[in-house]
């Protein structure tokens, strides 16, 4: 099937947790686009591995999200508007994901993906892999 993420409750959390509505991360049969909670990690592992030094096929606890979503609005500021190049393992002017190459991330993507991070981090939450 592949690798999907979801972000969990730990004893810290609020009861509630609320994610940002308009997010577009890619989703799959058992994931969402992000705004749920979930999202299709197998897309994004490879730009995790490469610029965060995360392995998504692995829990992150509470601490951990919190240094993803860090490194993550560090990558926001230092490539604003640029996207990620599967192929190329490099960043470059944003594109269609169809440009990118395989498991491109565009420009849209990377920042879904901090303010989802900044969310779970700041409600305490860890992530989860399912494979």
């Amino acid at each position: 099937m592949g690798l999907d993420n979801y972000f969990k409750r730990t004893v810290l959390s609020p009861d509630t947790i609320i994610f940002p509505e308009d997010l577009h991360l890619c989703g799959g049969m058992f994931s969402g686009n992000g705004s749920d909670a979930r999202f299709r990690g197998k897309v994004y592992v490879q730009f995790f591995q490469q610029n965060l030094d995360t392995n998504l096929y692995s829990v992150s606890n509470r601490d951990e999200v919190a240094q993803i979503a860090e490194k993550l609005s560090a990558l926001v500021q230092a490539h604003p508007d640029q996207a990620w190049n599967g192929n190329a393992q490099c960043w470059q002017q944003d594109a269609p994901s169809e440009d990118l190459g395989y498991y491109g991330v565009t420009a849209r993507e990377v920042r879904d993906l901090a303010s989802l991070f900044q969310s779970a981090a700041e409600q305490e939450l860890q992530l989860v892999a399912s494979y």
